[in-house]
């Protein structure tokens, strides 16, 4: 991730955008905990698409487990990316 979000950057560099924001969106299936989480951000990427019910084992049509998983991403990982 980091290799592509520096030629990302360095390519950017030379074009007529260079100025404006640049935001990096990934979806990593291997981010499961803190710690990789954030080598993913310190790796550059400013956004990431993920579904935590599927590190617990909840499925598609479970809309409560869905909804207790989004919480305890929220607790275990969100709350403690500035740590």
């Amino acid at each position: 991730m980091r290799d592509i979000v520096t030629r990302l950057r360095a390519l950017r560099a030379e074009s007529a955008r260079a100025e404006e924001p640049f935001y990096v969106f990934a979806a990593c299936t291997d981010a499961f905990d803190l710690d990789t989480y954030r080598r993913v951000r310190d790796a550059g990427v400013t956004h990431l698409m993920t579904k935590p019910w599927m590190f617990h084992g909840v499925g598609e049509e479970d809309l409560q487990g869905k909804i207790d998983s989004m919480a305890r991403f929220g607790d275990e990982i969100l709350a403690h990316m500035e740590d």
